[in-house]
Order: structure tokens, then C-alpha cells, then sequence
């Protein structure tokens, strides 16, 4: 008979390194062919990972994947940690659509236009509740049972951190991370599967019913300083959801050592929630004046299409600076226009490709920045539009 082999973090970052291999090399080709339908299968993958190694290790099913029926207290727990979590990593999101708007957009549109290329139905149990069960038989089953012995904050960091790469997703990786750290949280406190498959079917859930309900928009969505600074108010009440969720998790938990260590947790939650805070003010009162144009455009364009309207208001009337960039395919030209409430003509260019920046004498009022193509293909062509006027 096999001896049964104990759990090592290096069994999980084995079945980790298969799991990516298989989302690279198996997987991607099925969702580029299939669409929805390959993600359905990568997911059902993904579950065949996370169940083979058993037999190879000779591990319990049931002590990897602990499941039992949750107390009403412990979901309620589990919808606290979400709203901390969706907190968190909009705060996160804003952040990065500081320094990388353009970028963030393009994911963010990709991942919208996926989520919404086949009915909600369909796109809720493939992306909600398949992701849900598979990845967390994989995540917090399988490989978080491999972090056995070790320190919990360890297992939390080392798991948010894995979870962060297996997406595979730079712009993605502080979200899925924290999400993933949370996850991992919930499954130490209950070692319970279902807790954390609860969670991540909804926060899917939300983000696919976000991506059906959103309006097209037709710029990226900058955001400036005192955004972020915002962002990071709303924030200081993260580490209070996140110590009301762990009590409800474990509300009968009423040790010594587990007092002691509650005590400590409140003074780093409420320091952490202070330096938020704090730091988010800050950005608030000293952040610089936000532009009165900032958009980014990034889109097929095909031949019958007009172009956009880009209003914007002047409160102060002064010299502001035109930064604008445009990257088209060859036989597409782009006009950028820019006139006053009255209709008059303060600024016009056409080009396929340029870099330019220039200053502009505005008026306090209404403004409106037109783009219009010239299309002389009969294919989409790909352009990609920058404008900044601060």
C-alpha cells in the first residue's frame, strides 16, 4: 500500500505551476475558440486538477475539501468580509486607473464585452458559479491544505499572492489578490469549502450583474488625485467590516489567547483605518485641480461610424495646455475639434498618427470636443484617441 504523503506548500506550488501550464496551454485556445463555452470547460479543468492529486497523495477528500452546513451567523459574516473585500479593491481599482488608464480600460472593456456576449443566465453560472465552486477546490481546497503548520498570516499573504498570479493579469493582480487573501481568511477561521465558494460566487455575481446594467462609455475612466484620496476615505471602514466579518465567522471563539489576540487586532485595524484615512484627506485638500478634459478612446472603427461627442465645462477662464495623441491604422484619419458654447472654432487638427501638445485661451463656459473619422477602407480599423486639457 501507498504511504500517504503530508501535505507540503511545494505540492501546492507543483499543482499551482500545472494549473497555469493548463490555463496557458489548454484553456486559452478553448476560450478564444468557444468563447463562454471554453471558459465552462476551463473551469471543469481546473476542478480535475484540484481532485487528481488526492489519489497521488493519498488525501482525504473530505479532510481537503471540508464542507458542512454554514450557521445563518457565518453567512452573514461571509457578506460582511464581501463588502470589505469590494471596498478594498475599488480602492485598488481607482488607484490603478490613476496610473494606468488606458491600460485598465482596455481590460475592462474586454472583460465586459466577454461577460456580456451570451445571456445573463448562462453568463451567471459560468463565471459566477462555476469560478465559485472549481477555483476554490482548487485554491482554498487543495493547495491552501498544503500551508498546514504554517503561520496564519503566512498562509494568508502566500495564498492571496498565488491567487493574484493565476489569473495571469498584471492589471488584475492587487484585486484578485486581496480578494484571494480574504478567501484564504475564511477558510482558516471555519475550515469550511462552502463559506468561501459563497463569497466568490458573489462578488462574480455582482461584477457580472455590474457589466449588464453599466452604460457604454466611450472614454476610459480617468481618475485624479483627489479621487483617489476619496476613495481611500470610504476605505477606513475596510478593517472595521473586515473585524466584524471575522467575529461573526467565529462568534462563540472566547479563549484567553483568542481575547488577546482580538484586543491586538482592533489596535491594528483602528491604526490602519486612521492612516486611510488620514492619507486620504490629505490627498483630498493638497491633491492638484482635476482636468477640465480627460479621455481616452480605444475602439474599432468602422467606416459608417460618426465619431464621439466630448462636452466639457471651463469654470476659470485662463491658458490651458492640449495634450493629445492619436495612433489609427493606415486609411484612417482623425479630426479633433474643439468649439465654444456659441459654436465657434477654437481648435481643430487631422492626422493619422501624431503626438501634440499646445495651449489653448478658454473662455469660463460650455465646450465641446468632436472627434470624426475619415474612412477610407471598408474593414474596422483600430485608432486610439488621448486627450488631456488642463
Amino acid at each position: 500500500m501507498k504511504t500517504r504523503m503530508q501535505p507540503r506548500v511545494r505540492w501546492g506550488l507543483l499543482v499551482l505551476v500545472i494549473s497555469v501550464a493548463a490555463l496557458l496551454v489548454v484553456a486559452s485556445p478553448m476560450q478564444r475558440a468557444w468563447g463562454m463555452w471554453g471558459l465552462a470547460l476551463t473551469e471543469i479543468l481546473l476542478l480535475i486538477v484540484a481532485i487528481l492529486p488526492l489519489r497521488v497523495f493519498r488525501w482525504s477528500f473530505r479532510e481537503v475539501f471540508a464542507m458542512k452546513m454554514p450557521s445563518l451567523t457565518q453567512v452573514l459574516g461571509v457578506l460582511v468580509l464581501w463588502l470589505g473585500s469590494y471596498v478594498a479593491v475599488l480602492v485598488s481599482t481607482v488607484a490603478l486607473y490613476y496610473f494606468f488608464p488606458s491600460g485598465m480600460d482596455e481590460v475592462s472593456n474586454a472583460i465586459s464585452d466577454f461577460f456580456t456576449s451570451v445571456p445573463l443566465p448562462l453568463a451567471l453560472f459560468v463565471v459566477a458559479v462555476l469560478p465559485g465552486v472549481c477555483e476554490e477546490f482548487l485554491h482554498r481546497g487543495l493547495i491552501q491544505y498544503t500551508f498546514q503548520g504554517k503561520p496564519k498570516w503566512l498562509t494568508i499573504i502566500g495564498m492571496a499572492i498565488i491567487f493574484g498570479l493565476f489569473h495571469l493579469d498584471l492589471y488584475r493582480f492587487i484585486g484578485t489578490a486581496i480578494l484571494g487573501g480574504v478567501l484564504t481568511y475564511i477558510m482558516l477561521k471555519t475550515n469550511n469549502l462552502l463559506l468561501p465558494i459563497l463569497l466568490h460566487v458573489i462578488n462574480n455575481t455582482v461584477s457580472i450583474s455590474l457589466a449588464f446594467t453599466s452604460t457604454e462609455n466611450a472614454g476610459a475612466a480617468y481618475m485624479s488625485l483627489r479621487e483617489v484620496g476619496s476613495s481611500l476615505v470610504i476605505a477606513s471602514v475596510v478593517p472595521f467590516l473586515f473585524l466584524l466579518g471575522g467575529r461573526l465567522l467565529t462568534p462563540h471563539q472566547s479563549s484567553i489567547g483568542a481575547r488577546r489576540n482580538s484586543r491586538a487586532t482592533r489596535v491594528v485595524a483602528v491604526l490602519l483605518s486612521l492612516l486611510s484615512f488620514v492619507s486620504g484627506a490629505v490627498l483630498l485638500v493638497n491633491g492638484p485641480p482635476e482636468p477640465v478634459l480627460r479621455t481616452v478612446l480605444s475602439q474599432d472603427v468602422a467606416p459608417e461610424d460618426l465619431g464621439h461627442q466630448l462636452p466639457f465645462t471651463v469654470e476659470t477662464q485662463g491658458e490651458y495646455r492640449l495634450e493629445l495623441a492619436i495612433e489609427g491604422d493606415d486609411g484612417l484619419l482623425t479630426t479633433i475639434t474643439i468649439r465654444d458654447h456659441g459654436g465657434a472654432e477654437v481648435y481643430r487638427i487631422t492626422g493619422q498618427s501624431l503626438t501634440v501638445q499646445s495651449l489653448l485661451d478658454l473662455n469660463e463656459g460650455e465646450y465641446v470636443a468632436s472627434v470624426r473619422y475619415d474612412h477610407t477602407g471598408s474593414e474596422y480599423l483600430k485608432v486610439k484617441i488621448d486627450i488631456v486639457i488642463r
